[in-house]
């Protein structure tokens, strides 16, 4: 099964106790830059080829329901700089940008047979 949300980072970071961890993920209201949510995607995306995953897959996915239509937002810009990310590693990795829903990655997924 598909993780929701892909976002976060593949390498947990220290939590405030001792044995603790967390990691981050680059979701609206993360207010991330594009340079931060590019290696996370990055490193998402090289995990997924390693892997050999029929479906490519990187989105923002988020249960929460924040208001991005003020563009000096960071919320708005995070959206923003996610969506340049996306372009720029497909761009980067001869991809193609392919804006699907969940349904659509749904139906591709049973169509390969991906479960």
């Amino acid at each position: 099964m598909y993780e929701v949300p892909v976002t976060r980072s593949m390498e947990p970071l220290p939590g405030p106790e001792p044995g603790t961890w967390f990691v981050t993920d680059f979701r609206a209201e993360s207010e991330m830059g594009l340079e931060a949510i590019m290696a996370m995607a990055e490193s998402n995306l090289q995990d997924k080829l390693l892997r050999g995953h029929p479906i490519l897959y990187v989105y923002a996915i988020t249960h929460n329901t924040w208001d991005v239509g003020h563009r000096a937002s960071p919320r708005r810009r995070t959206v923003e700089a996610t969506i340049d990310a996306m372009y720029a590693l497909a761009a980067q990795h001869g991809l193609d940008l392919v804006p699907a829903s969940l349904e659509d990655l749904h139906r591709e997924a049973d169509r390969l047979g991906a479960y």
